[in-house]
C-alpha cells in the first residue's frame, strides 16, 4: 500500500502526503509557475514539469526539488522519468523535451502537430507513446528521439491521459473527455 503522494499545481505549489494523503506539507518549489505533471521512477528519483518549460527534479523522494534548465519555454503538460538518467516531457503544439543524463542538459524538439500533447508514457525505455486531441496519437522505438503518427484511430474522442500496462506491454488504457476509459491490445 502507498503511503507517500505528491501533488503539484497553480503558483508552483507541491503537496507532500507520508500519511496516504491523510496531511499534506506544502513544499519550497522555487518557482511560481504552473505545474502540471509529476512522475516517479521509483522511491527516490521524481520530475515535475509545467508551464515555460519548468522542470524539478528530486532524488530523495519529494522531500526537497532542484530546478532543472531545460532551455525551453514550453507549456509541458505531461512528463515521464523513464530511469534514473532518461526523461521525456511534451506539451503544447507538439513540444518534446528529452534527457539522457538525468536533467543535465535538455534537448527540445516538435512533434509536426499544431495539438497539445496532453500525456506521454512509455513501456520501456525505448517504446512510448504521446496523445493528445483529435486522434493525435505518436510512437516512439528509439526512447522518444524520434515520433512518427499512427493511424489508430479514438474519434472522435479527445485523449486526455495514457498509461501502458507494466505487466503487458501491449495493453494501453486512454482516459477521455467522455469520462470513460479505453483499452486496446
Amino acid at each position: 500500500l502507498f503511503r507517500s503522494g505528491i501533488a503539484v499545481g497553480y503558483s508552483g505549489t507541491i503537496l507532500r502526503t507520508t500519511d496516504s494523503g491523510g496531511t499534506w506539507t506544502l513544499l519550497e518549489s522555487g518557482t511560481t509557475t504552473m505545474l502540471m505533471s509529476v512522475h516517479f521512477a521509483d522511491a527516490h528519483n521524481g520530475i515535475i514539469a509545467g508551464a515555460d518549460g519548468a522542470i524539478l527534479r528530486t532524488t530523495d523522494g519529494g522531500t526537497t526539488w532542484g530546478f532543472q534548465n531545460s532551455r525551453s519555454d514550453a507549456f509541458l503538460n505531461s512528463v515521464l522519468l523513464i530511469d534514473s538518467l532518461r526523461s521525456v516531457a511534451v506539451g503544447y503544439q507538439g513540444a518534446v523535451l528529452r534527457t539522457t543524463d538525468a536533467g543535465h542538459t535538455w534537448d527540445e524538439g516538435r512533434i509536426e502537430t499544431l495539438h497539445t500533447l496532453n500525456q506521454v508514457a512509455f513501456s520501456d525505455a525505448s517504446f512510448g507513446m504521446a496523445v493528445g486531441p483529435n486522434d493525435t496519437i505518436f510512437v516512439t522505438s528509439d526512447g522518444g528521439e524520434s515520433w512518427f503518427a499512427t493511424n489508430f484511430s479514438l474519434s472522435p474522442i479527445h485523449v486526455r491521459s495514457l498509461a501502458i500496462n507494466p505487466l503487458t506491454p501491449g495493453i494501453l488504457y486512454a482516459g477521455t473527455d467522455s469520462k470513460s476509459i479505453h483499452s486496446a491490445g
